[in-house]
């Protein structure tokens, strides 16, 4: 129960919510909200990946980079706008990460090739 306590406070210091009402508390899980806007299909892939941002916001420019998880091997880092399908057949099976880099800052997004 200490410990409850003492990162409860860490947080209340941290996040500068000294002398302010807290009205309630939202789960975990609501904060995680998907972005409509992008979409990395097929997770888990094989033989290519895509990339695609709608139009909603006009063109926009990626600057996307890709890496196994484990081994760190760089696989792909391109720039491309809304859309970009990759070929993928020669990468190793396993976990990669997404860093897609554009106008709303850096997003990480993990998929996995079969």
């Amino acid at each position: 129960m200490k410990k409850f306590f003492l990162i409860l406070a860490l947080v209340i210091f941290s996040t500068g919510m000294i002398g302010q009402t807290v009205n309630s508390v939202e789960p975990v899980t609501d904060c995680h909200k998907k972005d409509e806007h992008k979409n990395v299909f097929p997770n888990p892939f094989t033989d290519k990946l895509t990339i695609k941002y709608d139009q909603t916001y006009g063109e926009i420019e990626i600057t996307a980079t890709i890496r196994h998880l484990f081994t760190n091997e760089l696989v792909y880092e391109g720039v491309f706008k809304n859309e970009s399908t990759l070929q993928t057949g020669d990468w190793k099976k396993g976990f990669y990460v997404i860093f897609l880099k554009h106008y709303r800052g850096t997003e990480k997004i993990k998929v996995y090739k079969e």
